[in-house]
């Protein structure tokens, strides 16, 4: 009996501890659930915490790109604007007059053919020009008059052409020479890209606009003048501005304005060539009526008959501008 009473008493002990034991354990996984919660909270806070720093971040780089874009564009608007001011910026007329003496060309024509008594008959003549551009050629212009060719019927045949443009110590060829369409009394001389960076001189742009203003400079080719002047729209000759002689100050040199001589825009831009004493003619694109290969020998091309046909066409023009 008193066996069986320990041993009843030591299982009861036993149970005891068990049910204490289980009791520690219910308690623990208690105190590791709530951790657990408490770790599932923070990490939901952390991952929102994220998720707000990431879109922060996103809204301040479109930000920051919006402001680079901004000022990008404010930094183009400011270009443009300085550039039109620049292109709108009337300049005194001795600036564009000292412009033309700086990059003035000389173009040196030579033609010759066979004489009577098998003597050689050779012209020459040198003018001052410029270069310019229409944005896709690069040429040289000047007036019939300030070459060797002379527009008539009949036309001289020549055999030889030659002839270079000079600008102060750099010298290029000419190897060809163009009527221009609207006016052949007005020669345009191409030059490739290398030829002209070879002359080294400026090239003008022709003027897009050339109403912006009415007054112009007008430079002297032949004679050293200058002055400014005013042209009026003729409507009946809309390829051509009018000189108003009422309105012509002469600025430096005897000043005379006649064929061949150089008009400019206020901006410095080329207008075009005075055809005659009394009218401009706009140049405002290459586009050749007929064109002389120079040659040493250019009996091929019959230049007699070019320039009798082109003659003709000047004579078919109003009486105020041949």
């Amino acid at each position: 009996m008193r066996k069986q009473a320990e041993a009843a008493a030591a299982m009861q002990k036993q149970l005891a501890q068990l049910a204490s034991s289980n009791q520690v354990v219910s308690v623990e996984r208690q105190r590791l659930a709530g951790q657990l919660q408490v770790a599932e909270v923070e990490r939901r806070h952390a991952a929102e915490q994220v998720v707000q720093m990431q879109q922060q971040v996103k809204v301040e780089r479109e930000e920051k790109a919006k402001l680079a874009e901004g000022v990008k564009t404010l930094a183009s608007h400011s270009t443009q604007l300085a550039q039109e001011i620049r292109e709108n910026r009337p300049l005194a007329p001795n600036a564009i007059f000292n412009g033309f003496m700086s990059n003035r060309v000389e173009a040196s024509i030579n033609a010759s053919r066979s004489g009577f008594f098998g003597n050689e008959a050779a012209r020459q003549r040198t003018t001052q020009t410029i270069l310019a551009t229409d944005g896709t050629n690069t040429f040289a212009l000047c007036h019939v008059d300030g070459t060797p060719l002379t527009l008539w019927t009949p036309g001289t045949d020549w055999e030889r052409l030659s002839g270079a443009l000079v600008h102060n110590s750099a010298k290029v060829p000419i190897r060809s020479l163009s009527f221009y369409f609207q006016d052949p009394r007005v020669l345009l001389v191409p030059l490739s890209s290398a030829d002209a960076k070879s002359l080294g001189a400026n090239i003008y742009r022709i003027s897009p606009d050339p109403y912006k203003f009415q007054d112009a400079v007008l430079v002297g080719t032949q004679d050293a003048y200058y002055g400014e002047c005013r042209f009026e729209i003729d409507t009946t000759m809309p390829e051509y501005l009018k000189l108003d002689r009422n309105l012509v100050k002469g600025i430096f040199g005897k000043f005379n304005p006649s064929r061949g001589d150089l008009v400019f825009s206020r901006t410095g831009e080329l207008l075009g060539v005075m055809a005659n004493s009394g009218y401009c003619l706009m140049v405002r694109n290459f586009e050749p009526a007929a064109t002389f290969n120079f040659s040493p020998n250019v009996t091929a091309q019959k230049t007699g008959d070019t320039l009798s046909v082109l003659h003709s066409r000047i004579l078919q023009m109003p009486l105020r501008l041949q």
